[in-house]
């Protein structure tokens, strides 16, 4: 079955809206299930070329990431390997404890991703699930301030923001990595999860955050390096280059919102996120509701011209029904069919061909029904013709404009 392909245009927004929402605390891949399915895109978002081209935007994001705590990482990375040299962790040495904390936090949200691989891949194809999930989200991040181990005082909060960190407790550590998980569900916040994890350990909403792009890190670079290799396979026809061009978009947003938020969060909380999810997934419930279009499956994201079929592809993103015109005609003499006023064998014999009724018992009614049918049938071919005649313009425009 043939899918519309991610143009670029597409890519640009897709790509500045991953570059936003993954530092934000309001779900990227619950934005990018349910923006396609908003503005009324033909993406398939259960197709392995849809996850491949959100794998490639999100490794731009962690090497902006990576680039803008690159001090912090060569100092872990450092720390790492004096403490595997003396075979032992330091307590006084704030980057190995800190980068073994990273490590335990990260194997959480790693064997679960693992594990659940598949079925969470299926959860792509409901632009309401991804909805109702960032009502949740939204719901979640005000619970996290709401039951924040203690206001943050001043006093618990000097010194060096990368020793604060280290003195968090394995457990706490391991409890933030396993909050990280649940955001494998589209419209559950990696950021966000992990923030009110950090908040409930007795961080600040700043030291919280920083915590969360660190650990970011390492799990979305694990998950691009799983999955990447399918964007130069078949995987990956006809989505290189608007994942090149997504990725470039989610590289520069990625850098401003982060250094935005590392701002925000020295002096606000995540209250006005948390209802910014909950009214959006509430107006996305709403009006996928009210669309009435298929969620998930071979259907998802097109609408149904007539009951039980799929609709055509046209060339240049035109959508119609190949067999719409026959359709039409079954649907015309079924008005006539469906009164109940002839018995089944005739019935049949009316279905059987435009006009070709037997033993009707009114023949002035028979002839009237007869007109009927004769020109809604002329309706039918009238607007096949149209349908080709533009077919052809299309085909014949690209050889006008070449002479």
């Amino acid at each position: 079955m043939h899918h519309d392909p991610i143009s670029y245009f597409q890519a640009v927004i897709l790509g500045l809206t991953q570059g936003i929402a993954e530092p934000f605390p309001i779900s990227s891949l619950g934005h990018g299930v349910v923006l396609p399915r908003l503005a009324g895109w033909h993406i398939h978002q259960n197709d392995k070329f849809f996850l491949t081209f959100l794998i490639a935007t999100h490794l731009a994001t962690a090497i902006v990431l990576l680039l803008l705590f690159l001090g912090d990482w060569v100092k872990i990375v450092k720390g790492l390997g004096r403490s595997l040299r003396m075979r032992e962790i330091r307590a006084d040495d704030t980057y190995a404890r800190l980068g073994w904390l990273l490590v335990a936090s990260s194997i959480p949200v790693g064997v679960i991703g693992l594990l659940l691989q598949e079925p969470l891949r299926k959860l792509f194809a409901s632009p309401q699930l991804a909805a109702a999930f960032l009502i949740v989200n939204g719901v979640s991040l005000l619970v996290f301030e709401r039951l924040r181990r203690r206001p943050p005082r001043e006093g618990d909060y000097a010194g060096d923001v990368d020793g604060r960190l280290a003195n968090l407790s394995w457990r706490q550590a391991i409890g933030v990595g396993t909050s990280q998980a649940a955001a494998l569900i589209p419209g559950i916040s990696r950021s966000g999860y992990t923030m009110g994890g950090g908040l409930l350990a007795g961080l600040s909403n700043d030291d919280a955050a920083r915590f969360g792009f660190l650990l970011a890190t390492p799990v979305i670079f694990a998950a691009a390096a799983l999955k990447l290799p399918e964007l130069f396979g078949s995987a990956g026809n006809g989505v290189r280059g608007p994942a090149l061009v997504a990725g470039l978009c989610a590289a520069a947003t990625t850098f401003f919102a982060v250094k935005f938020l590392l701002r925000f969060f020295q002096s606000n909380r995540l209250t006005p996120f948390g209802v910014y999810c909950v009214g959006f997934g509430v107006i996305c419930t709403l009006v996928f509701a009210l669309g009435g279009e298929p969620s998930s499956g071979a259907g998802a994201g097109r609408a149904r011209l007539w009951p039980g079929l799929e609709p055509g592809e046209g060339e240049a993103g035109e959508r119609h029904d190949d067999r719409g015109d026959a359709v039409l005609g079954v649907v015309v003499v079924g008005l006539g069919v469906t009164g109940g006023h002839m018995p089944r064998e005739e019935r049949w014999q009316r279905v059987g061909g435009l006009g070709e009724v037997h033993d009707c018992h009114d023949d002035q009614e028979h002839a009237e029904q007869h007109d009927r049918e004769h020109e809604f049938a002329q309706v039918a071919v009238h607007r096949r013709k149209i349908l080709e005649h533009k077919h052809d313009q299309r085909r014949l425009s690209p050889c006008i404009a070449a002479s």
